[in-house]
């Protein structure tokens, strides 16, 4: 409620906080020329008004006039703020002036997303290139360890497979790794009822396989993979090495965490979806980018190692042929969304791709 009278001696009701308490206190706020005077029950405050700030007014935040000795008071209706700014003599900075001026306002939110878009689209990939190679191989691999720790303990379990085939895998990586490999590469299998079939690349050389996916390649159960289906082991652990070779899973972390420092500096906690997607459509968009690299690192080196391409191209049949049943349940629309967002290329491309390079 604001009681107005002409010129000086305006009142006008405020919440006030001391600066030593949380809880506010009612008060009339009164302009005295130079002087401003806050009464409360059985209190009374005066400050000068030319040490007194007055924030920058914005139409749906209330109104901060802040004292000298770390005390503020708070407006919250749109007639006593106008009261208070005719009262202070406030000059609207250039913030508030965009703000009543929609079409600047809007440049400014076009601009600002533009400049945030470029930013995690070439600045941050830029700084992850550089900044991983300060981080120290050993550094890198003690990291790889620890997450591998944390997976055993939250999300695998110990490999059903049998000792022959754990072993025929670790053979099969051992042919695949190339001999000057940026880390001492190895293999560790383990069953997940949550991945399915699916191989993965950790910092530090480690290269994870799901008991589903040598499954996957079986022809017949509880058997050793054949030559056929071993290359196509080798397949997926040559594209896992090219994620390795070229420090993905690193780069990945570096970015990961300069998106998250970045939102939560520009997001707070004003809203938890605000901060968490721009940082998760950012990391798969960098995966996609990665995942198109260590592809063309695992065609290359399956034809050094006398392998067709091909291989990699029957795999991804045999996994696209598995998911899409799930997949086609779906609408057209939520399929294509589905594949805009993932953290791979579309399956098809990348048989085409295999395809292509095993033509060559």
């Amino acid at each position: 409620m604001v009681l107005i009278f002409p010129g000086e001696g305006d009142v006008m009701q405020v919440l006030y906080f001391d600066g030593l308490h949380a809880q506010p206190h009612s008060a009339s706020l009164q302009d005295h020329g130079d002087v401003l005077e806050l009464s409360g029950e059985a209190w009374t405050q005066r400050y000068s008004k030319a040490q007194t700030r007055l924030d920058e007014l914005f139409l749906a935040a209330p109104g901060f006039l802040r004292f000298p000795d770390g005390s503020h008071a708070e407006v919250q209706a749109a007639s006593d703020k106008q009261a208070l700014r005719q009262m202070m003599a406030y000059q609207p900075g250039l913030v508030e002036r965009w703000q009543s001026k929609w079409m600047l306002a809007l440049l400014a939110i076009v601009l600002m997303a533009a400049m945030l878009f470029s930013v995690y689209r070439w600045l941050i990939p830029a700084i992850a290139d550089r900044a991983v190679n300060w981080v120290p191989v050993v550094t890198e691999r003690e990291l790889g360890a620890r997450v591998m720790a944390v997976l055993d303990d939250h999300t695998f379990k110990p490999s059903l497979l049998t000792d022959a085939q754990i072993l025929q895998a670790e053979q099969i990586l051992k042919r695949t790794k190339p001999a000057n490999a940026l880390f001492p590469i190895h293999l560790e299998v383990r069953y997940s009822s949550q991945f399915g079939p699916n191989a993965f690349a950790l910092p530090g050389g480690t290269v994870v396989v799901t008991d589903q996916m040598i499954q996957l390649l079986q022809t017949e159960k509880n058997a050793l993979l054949n030559p056929e289906a071993e290359e196509r082991l080798a397949a997926v652990l040559a594209h896992e090495v090219g994620h390795i070779q070229y420090r993905h899973p690193m780069r990945g972390l570096i970015s990961d965490s300069m998106v998250t420092i970045m939102m939560a500096t520009l997001f707070g906690d004003f809203s938890v979806v605000a901060t968490v997607a721009p940082g998760i459509l950012l990391k798969m968009d960098y995966s996609r980018d990665a995942e198109t690299e260590a592809d063309a690192y695992a065609f290359a080196r399956l034809q050094v190692l006398g392998i067709s391409p091909d291989r990699f191209a029957e795999l991804f049949e045999m996994l696209s042929k598995k998911s899409d049943s799930a997949m086609n349940s779906l609408p057209i629309w939520m399929r294509k969304s589905l594949d805009y967002v993932s953290s791979h290329p579309n399956p098809k491309l990348r048989i085409e791709r295999a395809r292509a390079a095993a033509a060559k």
